[in-house]
Formats: structure tokens, sequence, C-alpha cells
């Protein structure tokens, strides 16, 4: 059921539910790393494994809502687990609008708690395989020359070999050359995969001689 690629992070200022829960959770098979603040938490979370988070809503100091927020804005996206001996309609509702998988009010069930982290545990490894693919898509489409970029978007664009060369001022067998690198080294073999490929790296022209990727979602209309 659970592997150790996947990583339970526990963050939670009862130090008796802590310990009780890592020790269940451990129990399990879970690979589990607890803390006792959001603060301590915050200093080693990284993204570099698939992994969840299950976190008291409310504590001292960073409430589990701050580290929610603390994550969504350096881009750590760990699905996230509130556990609460308070909750009600709002704070669930603000709870999965940040983007939690769910909230469970104390006492709960040590079936409830599985049945969550495994939720959680699905998501983070689909989120985790899709950044991966990602990763290779860009690193792939990187690895193409300035020139080499110049022809793949002209060739998106649906444009002939001979008007590739005439507007870039370079001979037929160039284009020809450079289209058989760019297939090459993208790995793909249609001008509509291509930019299929393109569209997934969140790549577009910013200029007449290379694609960048987008910093934002939002485009600025001039």
């Amino acid at each position: 059921m659970t592997t150790s690629e996947f990583l339970v992070y526990l963050v939670e200022d009862d130090a008796h539910f802590l310990e009780s829960a890592a020790n269940f959770l451990r129990a399990q098979g879970y690979a589990v790393e607890s803390y006792s603040s959001g603060e301590s938490f915050l200093q080693t979370v990284s993204n570099d494994r698939s992994a969840c988070l299950v976190t008291d809503y409310r504590m001292g100091g960073l409430s589990g809502l701050d580290i929610q927020k603390c994550l969504n804005d350096r881009g750590v996206d760990i699905p996230i687990v509130f556990i609460s001996g308070h909750a009600g309609v709002g704070v669930a509702v603000e709870a999965m609008r940040q983007g939690a998988i769910t909230l469970l009010e104390k006492p709960f069930s040590p079936a409830d708690l599985v049945n969550s982290i495994e939720e959680a545990r699905e998501v983070s490894l689909n989120r985790h395989a899709e950044q991966l693919e990602l990763n290779k898509v860009r690193s792939r489409l990187s690895s193409l020359t300035t020139k080499e970029r110049d022809v793949l978007w002209m060739m998106i664009e649906g444009h002939a070999n001979k008007v590739v060369a005439f507007r870039l001022g370079i001979s037929l067998r160039t284009v020809e050359r450079r289209r058989h690198e760019v297939f090459s080294k993208t790995g793909v073999q249609s001008e509509v995969q291509l930019a299929e490929l393109v569209n997934m790296a969140g790549w577009e022209k910013t200029d007449p001689t290379g694609l960048n990727p987008r910093e934002s979602s939002v485009r600025t209309t001039r």
C-alpha cells in the first residue's frame, strides 16, 4: 500500500499526539518526519520527493493555514490533510479553497487518517509524475539552439520550408537540417506534436528569435 518513496510530514504542537500519530503511521509502513512547529517544518520541506502534509489547523506560532499559504507562496506543491479539534464550516471551506485534500475533526479514527493519507498519496504521486514529465519536456526543448528555435516556431505556425528559408535568410538545405534537429532533439514526428510539446512546457514566443518559459499564466495586453 505504501512505498519508501512517499513521505508523510507530520506537524503538530501537541507533543503526545505528535508522537503517537508518528508511531502509528510508521507501523502502517509510512516514512514519517515529525515537527512540533510550522516554523521548523518550513526550514526543511522541499519538492524533491512525493509527500503529503498532515497538520493541525490551529497551533501556536504558525497555524496550519499559515503553513499552507507559505507552501503556496514558495511553489511547494504538497497535498495537505488538516486535523482540528475546532473545525467548523468556515474552517473547512477556507482549507479546501486553499487546496487541502480534506479536514479531519478530532477525535477521528485511525482508518480515517490512513484513508486521507492514501488519498493525498495518490494526488502527490500523480503530481510528481506530471512534474517529472514536464521537466523532461522542458529539457528537450532547452537543448535546441537559438537558430533551431527560430525554425521551430515557424514550423508550429505552419510555414513551408521555402517560406522559412526566405524569412530567416538561410538556404533550404539549412532549414531542412534544422527541422531534422528539432524533431530529433524533441523526440516528436510532426508539427502538431511539436506544438503540443511547446504548450505543455508553458513556452510562448516572446521575440522573433526564440521561445521563453512563461513567468506567469496572466498575459499582459499591449
